[in-house]
Formats: C-alpha cells, structure tokens, sequence
C-alpha cells in the first residue's frame, strides 16, 4: 500500500507536538514582549550607541588633551581666552569679524 507524499505531510502537520513548536515559535516571533521586531531594533540601536560612544571617547581624548596644553602654559591660556571668550587686556580694543555663512 502506497501512501502518497501528501498525506505523509498532512500526517507531520497535525501531529500535536509539531502544532505546539510551530505555535510556539509563532507567539515568540511576533506576539511576545522581546519579539524579533523589537529584538532587531534593539540591535540597531545598540550599534548606533556604540558609535556613539566611540566617538564621545574620542572627543573627551581631545579635549583632555587641549585641556593639559591650556594648563601647562600661560601663553596658551591667554590665547584660548581671547579666541574663545573675547577677553581683552585693560585699554585694548577686540573687533569680531563674522562671516555670513553661503557666501
């Protein structure tokens, strides 16, 4: 007796325990709290947080960085001073010079 291809999948399907596994996963793909959507979210975002943690530490490397050169000498904090906040030694004048910017 020949059982056809048909009936031996319509056999696998109907199993109970296949119908539990295929529920299963179904209810973890789409209906649970840490769904695949939002696991792949969570995924992106962390990528996008990485990257931006590299940077901030690169950013923090530099300005530790200025910071020690600003520190070290008295030149050098007299120039960030007067690029940076306009100070100005007594009986001196500081003219600013904005450039419009598309221009």
């Amino acid at each position: 007796m020949k059982v056809s291809l048909g009936r031996k999948v319509w056999r696998v399907v109907r199993n109970k325990y296949v119908i539990c596994i295929l529920a299963f996963v179904v209810w973890l793909s789409f209906f649970d709290r840490s769904n695949l959507i939002l696991q792949f979210e969570s995924r992106k975002e962390l990528k996008h947080l990485q990257t931006d943690k590299k940077y901030f530490a690169a950013e923090i490397n530099k300005n530790r960085s200025t910071l020690h050169d600003i520190l070290s000498n008295n030149k050098n904090l007299e120039k960030f001073c007067r690029e940076t906040y306009f100070m100005r030694k007594v009986n001196e004048d500081v003219f600013v010079i904005a450039y419009e910017k598309g221009k």
